[in-house]
């Protein structure tokens, strides 16, 4: 089963993402920091992980994405930011 690490979802989008999910058959982990997800990659590979941009805590989505994109491990997992961000420095940041 294909899992897919989903960070900071609100509830009402948890539940849709939730339905949706379930029926492609994924396995759907849910942390609500990127503290927590940093803490789940050490020992996961997601094929798949989903978060919002701004995220509660010390951690940053981009902080996230930098750390899959610089671990050999998880070299085949996917990061996707969502974001409502007109800024394209911060854009171009979340590319490099």
């Amino acid at each position: 089963m294909t899992q897919i690490l989903v960070i900071g979802a609100d509830a009402a989008s948890r539940l849709a993402l939730q339905a949706t999910l379930a029926s492609e058959a994924c396995d759907a982990v849910w942390v609500a920091t990127g503290t927590e997800a940093l803490a789940h990659l050490t020992d996961h590979q997601p094929a798949m992980v989903l978060c919002n941009w701004e995220l509660a805590g010390a951690v940053s989505a981009l902080n996230v994405c930098q750390h899959i994109h610089k671990t050999p491990r998880l070299s085949t997992t996917l990061c996707f930011m969502l974001a409502d961000r007109q800024d394209s420095t911060q854009r171009m940041a979340a590319l490099d």
